[in-house]
């Protein structure tokens, strides 16, 4: 299910799927979620429609792809925490970052655990263990949002 939340956070990996190629149902259910749009990109169609001038080339990309931060992006977001208190889409940004958090805060937890319990052994799914965890516990969950924390 962790890998389900990765990529509906936006951050997909072909590795991460293809390592459940042996279980055909999970791999099945996997490979769903890893083609469809993720939950910030669908944010950022909502903010496109909503009149925002979220590019082109991040509502078109493809999706498979991890999400990387985009400038053009970062200053939807400062337009959107610059506006009045009651702009409509403060609240919206505000839970992302919400949920960012929490993901980000139980990816260290996890790290801490894996640590305690393995020490350095592989992993799961044949990732290199705790060295693997620690990359993906820092990557960032919505990064715009956290590039635009400085200017709030």
């Amino acid at each position: 299910m962790y890998r389900h939340l990765e990529f509906l956070l936006g951050d997909k990996s072909a590795g991460m799927l293809r390592a459940h190629r042996g279980d055909p149902a999970v791999h099945e259910a996997l490979a769903d979620t890893y083609r469809e749009p993720s939950l910030y990109d669908e944010v950022l169609a909502f903010l496109h429609r909503q009149g925002l001038p979220v590019p082109r080339s991040v509502r078109e990309r493809d999706v498979t792809r991890p999400y990387t931060s985009d400038p053009a992006v970062v200053d939807v977001w400062r337009r959107v925490y610059a506006g009045p208190q009651e702009h409509p889409h403060l609240a919206l940004g505000e839970l992302l970052t919400d949920i960012a958090e929490l993901v980000t805060r139980w990816r260290f937890e996890h790290v801490l655990v894996v640590r305690r319990a393995m020490g350095s052994k592989p992993g799961s799914a044949g990732s290199a263990g705790l060295a693997w965890l620690e990359r993906r516990a820092a990557r960032p969950v919505f990064p715009e949002l956290w590039e635009v924390r400085g200017d709030v």
